[in-house]
């Protein structure tokens, strides 16, 4: 597998470096690390030579490299690639990502901040709607856990547009204290979240026949919902599968942040539909909601990709 991660020398890029290295292998996998370094800024009327600008672009690049390689263990510093970016991260990661054949992009959930805005902050969400190429977001978690267990939730929403994804996660090296698991999030019974008194109430209208048998059929689908799941899960790494399949009701953005709190879950693996130019931008989608508020680090991966 080849791993591509986006440096800067801040706290998010070194979150990446430390995350990536937690689910890649030694012996089988290949590590690049991305940075563009800034345009240096000279305030001054007088021209500042081209070599010294060079030199300080060399220097910067340098460093952010030799940074970020000592974060990794040492079985991985072997044959790690740099790549000096040009353009603008949003556009030269991606550029890169497709040239270098990445099989997963890696980068902080934010970077080294340009007149106060998140650099990285915007590379990331960037990505996510870009490119069809995996992206894995690092978010470290603000409250250190005691034991040393890695917490991944998979969120699937439909079993069959998985194939590829499955492919990438089969390469992934998960650390063998990981507990994994699948978790389904189906429509709510009347297609929106009521209070739970609201719903016991319908559901308890034996003289509605209407009701009744519309709960039925829903409780039979959830039911085949389950069985599904735990089929799919005995396909996965045994990793993704060491706890049982869950099924919930409601809003899926909302209840899959609700389990990474609850959880305190270390990853969400989330797959999304490929999006059209215009879907891109649809702000109320789950993955964007996700992304916003995720205590966690969040994979996603895209399933069918359209231009």
């Amino acid at each position: 597998m080849r791993v591509l991660i986006g440096v800067d020398g801040s706290e998010g890029s070194i979150e990446a470096v430390r995350q990536a290295s937690r689910l890649v292998s030694p012996a089988r996998d290949r590590i690049a690390l991305y940075y563009a370094p800034p345009k240096v800024a000279v305030r001054s009327d007088r021209p500042l030579p081209q070599d010294a600008v060079d030199e300080s672009r060399r220097a910067l690049f340098q460093s952010v490299f030799a940074h970020a390689e000592a974060l990794l263990p040492e079985p991985l510093r072997a044959g790690v690639e740099h790549i000096v970016g040009e353009q603008n991260p949003r556009r030269g990661l991606r550029i890169a990502a497709d040239q270098w054949r990445a099989d997963l992009i890696v980068v902080g959930a934010h970077g080294a901040s340009t007149l106060g805005q998140t650099l990285l902050g915007s590379v990331a969400r960037s990505l996510v709607y870009d490119t069809v190429t995996p992206v894995l977001i690092a978010r470290g978690k603000k409250v250190p856990r005691a034991d040393d267990t890695y917490r991944v939730v998979m969120a699937v929403e439909d079993v069959p547009t998985l194939s590829s994804a499955t492919k990438l996660l089969e390469e992934l090296s998960f650390p063998e204290t990981t507990r994994g698991r699948v978790v389904h999030v189906i429509e709510p019974l009347f297609g929106a979240e009521i209070p739970a008194w609201l719903e016991e109430k319908a559901r308890s209208a034996r003289d509605d026949e209407l009701t009744h048998a519309w709960v039925e059929g829903y409780d039979a689908e959830k039911r085949a919902k389950e069985a599904q799941m735990l089929q799919y899960s005995k396909t996965l790494p045994t990793a993704l599968a060491t706890l049982p399949p869950l099924v919930v009701e409601g809003l899926p953005a909302k209840k899959l942040l609700e389990i990474a709190a609850s959880d305190d879950i270390d990853l969400i693996i989330l797959g999304t539909r490929g999006l059209s130019i215009a879907e891109r931008f649809f702000i109320g989608s789950t993955t964007e909601k996700i992304l916003t508020h995720a205590p966690c680090s969040l994979l996603v991966m895209h399933y069918g990709a359209k231009p």
